[in-house]
């Protein structure tokens, strides 16, 4: 929670990625703001620390942990800004978290969400599907799992009707490819693929077993053979079967 306009929406991204938190800018003469985060460890819970190794003094700065599908303990009309990133994993009531954002924006504010759509995809199209893909068939089965688990594996294809409903106004919706490897033309695209395909490399290695075991779904053994055989398919492959996500 940011109570500083020069401060901006803070996200923790390593010092020498260049990386804007927001897709778009941010509010005029903004105050208060509010970012929403699904911890990928217990560590990203607690207050960043600069390069000595101690925590940054940000007074401005507030980090409160707390259950996204349950109320909020926040002041209702604060926020002028809400910026949510990577939910779709963690949150099991959209239409309620939703509502809260509405509840705790201050008449004007804007609300901002990025998160991935499904399923896999691959820009060759003839491994664009889970036959002709260890990845893309990790996809369809973690999708599985997430249903068993009350995730809405879709949720932000339904985003815009129910934003529209609860009384936003001016609602953009915005579709982008983010490469998996570096099989783009430009540079900058290029970095962005070898980015985004060391961060997935990484979900998947970490969470890749859980994610398919889930409620019994599968056995572990069975899990860490189609883990493997993902993250093969995505790091040798990339550049030919031209994997990306859809954000």
């Amino acid at each position: 929670m940011a109570d500083d306009s020069n401060l901006g929406v803070y996200v923790m991204t390593p010092p020498d990625v260049d990386v804007c938190p927001s897709e778009s800018k941010l509010p005029e003469n903004s105050a208060h703001f509010l970012d929403l985060q699904q911890p990928s460890s217990p560590q990203t819970l607690l207050p960043p620390k600069g390069h000595d190794g101690q925590s940054l003094d940000l007074p401005n700065l507030k980090f409160q942990k707390c259950d996204a599908d349950q109320e909020w303990d926040l002041e209702p009309a604060k926020f002028d800004f809400i910026h949510g990133r990577m939910l779709a994993s963690g949150i099991h009531d959209w239409p309620g978290l939703l509502a809260k954002s509405f509840m705790h924006l201050c008449l004007g504010g804007r609300l901002e969400f990025l998160d991935l759509c499904h399923p896999f995809r691959a820009a060759n199209q003839q491994f664009d599907n889970a036959a002709s893909s260890p990845f893309i068939h990790f996809g369809h089965l973690a999708e599985r799992t997430w249903v068993r688990n009350g995730l809405d594996y879709y949720a932000t294809t339904k985003h815009t009707q129910r934003l529209s409903e609860l009384g936003f106004e001016e609602i953009n919706e915005h579709e982008t490819r983010r490469p998996l490897g570096e099989w783009t033309e430009t540079p900058r695209e290029q970095q962005i693929g070898k980015l985004t395909l060391q961060n997935f490399l990484t979900f998947i290695d970490v969470a890749g077993e859980a994610l398919l075991t889930g409620h019994n779904a599968m056995s572990k053994a069975e899990a860490r053979d189609l883990v493997r055989k993902a993250r093969e398919d995505l790091n040798d492959n990339c550049l030919e079967k031209r994997f990306y996500l859809t954000m």
